[in-house]
């Protein structure tokens, strides 16, 4: 299940409509309760193995020497977090100036992106095929896809994007 780090002891700094999820995990995983983030006009889902936070209004440190794709490092309980532009790598045009951004945890390192919403919401119990045709950049990424109301949630698999962009970043 995809819960909240552990947040700071100041908690000021998380969105308070983006409810923390590490006080009664088997409750939400009856629900079916899931994360996810609006980046660029489609909807990607948190997967339930990856540990997120959302931290509004974050101290961004610019890195001098790196990739246009890094905008800098974040500070989460004393570790540096790398900040990237997701919706770059993915060629997502963001909404507008991001305040808030996303930290995820992937094999113990922190991860952060901007983001253009975030949302906590119930999954139905089935995956849909009726969906819209997504760019192919966004499809090597894709698991199942959610329909809920008139919008499509798309199960995104951060890890390997990151990891594959890291991979091209290095070379």
């Amino acid at each position: 299940m995809s819960e909240v780090i552990e947040p700071n002891v100041d908690s000021s700094n998380l969105i308070a409509d983006f409810p923390a999820i590490n006080t009664d995990v088997k409750s939400l995983v009856d629900l079916n309760l899931r994360y996810g983030i609006k980046l660029g006009g489609y909807s990607l889902l948190v997967p339930e193995s990856i540990e997120s936070e959302i931290i509004a209004s974050p101290d961004i440190f610019p890195m001098p020497n790196t990739t246009n794709l890094m905008i800098g490092l974040i500070s989460v309980r004393g570790r540096f977090a790398p900040v990237f532009d997701l919706g770059e790598m993915l060629n997502l045009k963001l909404k507008g100036r991001q305040t808030s951004i996303i930290v995820l945890q992937l094999n113990g390192d922190f991860l952060a992106f901007p983001y253009d919403s975030a949302h906590s919401l119930e999954l139905p119990t089935s995956v849909t095929d009726n969906h819209p045709v997504l760019p192919d950049i966004l499809t090597q990424f894709t698991g199942d896809i959610y329909q809920i109301g008139e919008e499509f949630w798309i199960e995104f698999d951060f890890k390997r994007c990151l990891q594959q962009f890291a991979n091209q970043i290095s070379q």
